[in-house]
């Protein structure tokens, strides 16, 4: 009989499936395009990084890279990096404080925000945001998406009961769904085009990942290279973090950076638009 690290070993085994990628390093931002860059940035309390400025060191990685759009899960503490809050003028944070264990929403942009919302998971707090952005040429909406965390942790599978964990996956997982199908039914009502992005707390190959990306382009099977990890769990790496578009859009570039900022890494894609 499998031992409950074995059988979760083979679960992750069958969720994950072959996930290197020969991308190539795609090209520079070009007219028409934008770059788009998110992180579940763990309110900048760092991982393992104790004793560490990670608001400085974050606004260092946003002024060499230089992203037009920043979407950030587990952060609302704006005033931990001035200099990005006085380079993107327009940002909307969302900060559900009348939940205890919320997690905070934050995009900013350099392009106006002519609308914005939330669309208030139930019974969590997790969410998913929206902003329509005023570009020269057209309207864009952005998401960004916090979707249920499975929370399986290294430390808390030796020590849970088979049935307790496969249990508490179920009830993340059910809910993950209902996320999903709420994201899915107001982007589909959308009146301008989408891009999606965010932490999806999913792999690549899961139905809640394709539920809600329903065959929109995925940045890093475009234009990515290698494993593509997002999230490093016990010597085995994860795909969580994702950044969908419009299937007329087009995918310049997309690069995952090894910078060690949360537990996450960051995401970035060069995208350019389509016919308006």
């Amino acid at each position: 009989m499998f031992t409950i690290n074995s059988t979760l070993f083979l679960a992750i085994f069958l969720l994950l499936g072959p996930i290197y990628v020969l991308g190539d390093s795609g090209i520079k931002k070009t007219e028409g395009s934008i770059k788009l860059l998110t992180l579940n940035a763990l309110h900048l309390h760092g991982y393992g990084m104790r004793n560490k400025d990670l608001g400085s060191i974050f606004e260092k990685f946003i002024d060499t890279n230089k992203p037009d759009i920043i979407c950030l899960q587990e952060f609302s503490s704006t005033y931990k990096i001035p200099s990005i809050v006085e380079e993107y003028p327009y940002y909307f944070v969302n900060n559900r404080t009348r939940l205890t264990n919320h997690s905070p929403l934050t995009i900013f942009s350099k392009y106006p925000i002519i609308g914005k919302g939330s669309l208030d998971f139930a019974d969590t707090g997790n969410n998913s945001i929206y902003v329509d952005l005023a570009l020269p040429k057209d309207t864009l909406r952005i998401y960004n998406i916090h979707l249920q965390s499975l929370k399986v942790r290294p430390g808390s599978i030796k020590r849970e009961r088979p049935y307790n964990l496969l249990n508490r996956l179920g009830s993340s997982y059910k809910m993950q769904l209902q996320q999903a199908e709420m994201v899915k039914k107001h982007y589909m009502n959308s009146p301008y085009k989408v891009i999606l992005c965010g932490d999806f707390n999913n792999t690549q190959y899961s139905g809640i990942v394709r539920l809600i990306s329903n065959g929109m382009k995925d940045s890093f099977w475009e234009k990515g290279s290698g494993f593509g990890w997002t999230y490093f769990f016990k010597f085995l790496p994860f795909r969580i973090d994702y950044i969908f578009t419009d299937k007329s859009f087009e995918i310049l570039d997309h690069q995952n950076y090894d910078i060690k900022l949360s537990d996450h890494y960051p995401v970035m894609a060069t995208i350019k638009l389509g016919s308006h």
